[in-house]
């Protein structure tokens, strides 16, 4: 696991928790990990615990997101279209300039820019059409379902208290 932007060039080794396999054309959760950091002594002191919400009202709202589609990383940003099959969000890119999520953002948080908190994480981008700027994310009730012991960890004030990554 790499801090990247506050820690840059350090990383943390995880272990997988939990996992559920891929099981197309379904709504449940699929190809989901549930990583633990092994040494939670080393995590940088700036790093912290983000919030989830849950995808009500999100329609229209604006997103961001940071992936590794680029060797030093790179920001998107777009707009968040509606809910789509299998549960799963469309997100579009809605500059001329500027990255689209692409493979490289797979499993990076969905940060909504109006509701100041993780929607969900990057699932699937649109590669059919070479500039396609859409892509896909499973919102955090997926997540939850998938992992039902994250919402031991998430309803304490809507805050996760230790680090944990989802991909």
């Amino acid at each position: 696991m790499d801090f990247s932007g506050i820690a840059s060039g350090e990383s943390l080794d995880a272990v997988v928790e939990d996992w559920k396999p891929v099981n197309f054309k379904t709504n449940n959760p699929q190809d989901l990990a549930l990583l633990r950091l092994k040494n939670t002594e080393k995590i940088p002191t700036d790093a912290k615990p983000v919030t989830l919400v849950n995808t009500q009202d999100i329609y229209g709202n604006r997103f961001q997101a940071y992936g590794f589609s680029r060797n030093t990383g790179a920001w998107a940003d777009g707009e968040i279209k509606g809910k789509v099959s299998y549960g799963k969000f469309q997100i579009e890119a809605t500059t001329v300039t500027g990255y689209a999520l692409d493979g490289g953002f797979s499993g990076t948080a969905i940060w909504d820019d109006n509701l100041q908190g993780v929607i969900g994480i990057a699932v699937m981008a649109d590669k059919k059409q070479m500039d396609a700027k859409a892509a896909f994310f499973m919102p955090t009730e997926m997540l939850l379902k998938a992992f039902p012991k994250l919402w031991e960890i998430a309803n304490i004030n809507g805050y996760l208290p230790e680090i944990i990554s989802l991909l």
